[in-house]
Parts: structure tokens; C-alpha cells; sequence
């Protein structure tokens, strides 16, 4: 990460610094950003900077602003993380809550980054020992099923699909 902070995205050098709260980006010819370091995320709970001149929502360029809350496809876990943009890099790279520390390019944001989904397509809570039904597809019909546990991922496990781990989108298809 500190190789990509090193380069500079437009005309002149970039410093970046971490002086106690807030970790200020300078160009040659003046502030391109301000966003909360690590003493500050802690102090504010994580939240954006107070005085980030962004809006708090994604803008019209598909990009979220800091504050917004998005899910980046981890490979790690294979799957849509649920997340928040922490800080912006002027050359388009996006530190995130799930990522702390490192700014994820935007080459990769752009595959691996969406805005969380309407209030409408909001996805059921679900917790270990919820009582629901599961279509299956085998008996092509609706079958009583308990969840046995859940990911921080979303991903739950059905007692009628033991060792099989449910992402949210299937979730939404087969779970009532």
C-alpha cells in the first residue's frame, strides 16, 4: 500500500502522514484529502471524518463517498463482505473497513465493489436456531429446514443442507 500512497495520481509529490487522528494527504500545491488515521477511526468509532467535504452516499460516477456503505467481494472468504469506505486516495484507490490499512485500486474496485443493495432487496436477519422454509430444488417444493449457524459473511447453514454454507443471494431465492 505504501507504494501506491508513494505514487502520484496527478502533478506533483504526495506525502502522505498519520499525525494522531486524521491522516493528511499533500500534494506539492496544497491538501487533496483528509480522512480519520488509525487514532481516529477508534476515537469516532470508525465513522468518516467530520469535515470530509464528500457527500454521504454514492455519487453519479459509480464511486462511494467516504462514509458509504458498500460489500467487496473478499477472496479470502469467496464472498460479498459488507463494508465501509474509510478513506480516499486521489488516484481513485479506496481504503475500507474490511481492509484496514491497505487502498484497494481502482482496477479492482470496479470488479470487486458494489453499493449494498435498496431498502426494498434488503436482506432477512437470520440468526442460528431460526425456524424457516427451503425450496428444494430436488422435491421441487417448499420443506421446513432450521438455521444451524451463520458467517459474519451472511452465510448461513441450513439443518437441511448440513456442511453446505448459503450466500446471502441464494438466500434470497430459496429461504422464506
Amino acid at each position: 500500500s505504501s507504494a501506491l500512497l508513494a505514487r502520484p495520481p496527478l502533478r506533483g509529490r504526495i506525502d502522505v502522514r498519520e499525525r494522531g487522528a486524521f491522516v493528511r494527504c499533500v500534494r506539492a500545491r496544497g491538501a487533496c484529502a483528509r480522512w480519520p488515521g488509525r487514532a481516529g477511526r477508534r476515537a469516532m468509532g470508525n465513522a468518516a471524518a467530520p469535515d470530509a467535504a464528500l457527500p454521504d452516499a454514492w455519487d453519479g460516477t459509480g464511486m462511494p463517498a467516504i462514509g458509504s456503505r458498500a460489500q467487496y467481494f473478499s477472496e479470502t472468504h469467496a464472498a460479498w463482505v459488507e463494508c465501509v469506505v474509510l478513506g480516499a486516495h486521489p488516484g481513485g484507490a479506496l481504503e475500507l473497513s474490511c481492509k484496514r490499512g491497505h487502498f484497494v485500486p481502482p482496477a479492482e474496485l470496479a470488479t470487486k465493489l458494489r453499493p449494498l443493495a435498496a431498502a426494498s432487496d434488503a436482506d432477512m436477519t437470520l440468526g442460528a436456531g431460526d425456524s424457516l422454509e427451503y425450496y428444494s430444488d430436488t422435491h421441487a417444493r417448499w420443506v421446513p429446514c432450521r438455521v444451524l449457524g451463520m458467517k459474519l459473511t451472511g452465510e448461513a447453514q441450513l439443518d437441511v443442507k448440513q456442511g453446505y454454507w448459503m450466500d446471502r443471494d441464494e438466500q434470497r431465492i430459496k429461504l422464506r
